[in-house]
Order: structure tokens, then sequence, then C-alpha cells
């Protein structure tokens, strides 16, 4: 079997460990206290309409002209974010937080997990300083 022939399309809704998985990570940045208070909100708004609407998403959620503006906005506040002097670690920070919500939004059929492990391994390690 190819890895390719294993990784099927996934189109059933995301199962709730993933959304306890990204807001353990989550809480371990928002402990470091460098993300502002309107990105954690918008996280957590993120987090509960994604889950409220796992078994019936909006069409909205499926269609990719709403969510490349979302990451468009996510890559705009990321950049002014280390345009204001931040150092990059934190820029990044902003952007796993709101990526991660997005992509939890993202009610497309996926082939995997990974993107949303990968952004709340990247929390979890975050260096304290």
């Amino acid at each position: 079997m190819t890895r390719s022939q294993f990784r099927a399309s996934v189109e059933s809704p995301r199962p709730a460990a993933a959304w306890l998985m990204s807001m353990s990570a989550s809480a371990t940045l928002w402990a470091t206290e460098i993300l502002p208070l309107w990105v954690i909100a918008l996280q957590i708004i993120a987090y509960s309409v994604s889950y409220a609407t796992r078994n019936r998403p909006p069409s909205l959620l499926k269609n990719p002209i709403f969510l490349n503006i979302g990451m468009f906005a996510i890559t705009i506040i990321t950049i002014r974010t280390a345009l204001a002097g931040n150092p990059s670690t934190v820029s990044l920070a902003f952007f796993a937080a709101l990526a991660q919500g997005l992509q939890l939004l993202d009610a497309r059929p996926r082939r995997s997990e990974f993107i949303l492990v990968a952004l709340a391994l990247f929390q979890v390690i975050w260096p304290r300083t």
C-alpha cells in the first residue's frame, strides 16, 4: 500500500479530541501572556463555531474563497505584528493561534489532522522567555 492510497479523504466531522488537543495547546500559549485578549477571543469564537457546527457546517465554512480570505487576513495580522517591532516568534504565535482556529473552521473534506497537530505542537513547545 502506498502512502497516497493510505491517506483517503475524510468526510466525517472532526473528532472531539481535535478540539480538546487544540484548546489544551492554546492554553499553554495563553499562559505566556504573549497573545492579546482579542486574539484569544477570536480563537475561542472559532473553536466554538466550528464545534457547534461540526455535524452540519454552513456552506460558508466549505467555501475556499472564504477560507482564503481568512488566511489572507491572518497573514496580514502576522506581518503587521512583525513590522510593529515584535520578535518573529511573537508574530509566529499570532499566526499559529489564528491559523489553528481557521483550520478547525474549515469543513471541507480533509486527509488528516496533521496541520492541527503541528500547530498544537508549536504552541506547546513555545519558547518561554
